[in-house]
């Protein structure tokens, strides 16, 4: 979760194994993964604000100086939003808007517009999703 939802989590292990080291890997293994889930919850943020604002300068897109401000709360590298600036501005030409159609578990069904550079990767994310909700229908027929 972002700062201020949620604090980092310490788990407590017992002796594995005797060793001081292991106690404190185990430790910093949960906050760095933390850490990166944090990192890139806020570079998906700041390259969806650059697709949407069309610009990659926080001065003319307040999208994009909303999501730095949040990374630099988060206490995110500056390098690291800087790269996902550079990243998104460059992949920006690349992007296409798909709509999907899909028909769900109970009969329902769900439109998804994916403002996305790589097709095969979100029509098999979205497919996953579907799958994990429950739907019994063959969601290849659905696209």
């Amino acid at each position: 979760m972002l700062k201020g939802s949620s604090k980092f989590a310490i788990i407590v292990r017992g002796m594995a194994g005797h060793s001081k080291w292991q106690n404190i890997r185990h430790i910093k293994a949960a906050k760095d993964g933390e850490k990166a889930r944090i990192a890139t919850k806020v570079t998906t943020r700041i390259r969806s604000a650059i697709k949407v604002g069309g610009n990659s300068d926080p001065k003319y897109n307040s999208l994009l100086a909303r999501a730095v401000t949040v990374a630099k709360q988060n206490d995110v590298p500056n390098t690291t939003i800087q790269a996902a600036i550079k990243q998104a501005a460059a992949s920006a030409e690349n992007s296409t808007e798909q709509t999907y159609e899909i028909k769900g578990p109970g009969g329902t069904f769900f439109v998804i517009r994916a403002l996305t550079d790589k097709l095969t990767l979100t029509k098999n994310n979205i497919q996953s999703a579907i799958k994990k909700g429950g739907s019994t229908r063959n969601c290849q027929t659905c696209f």
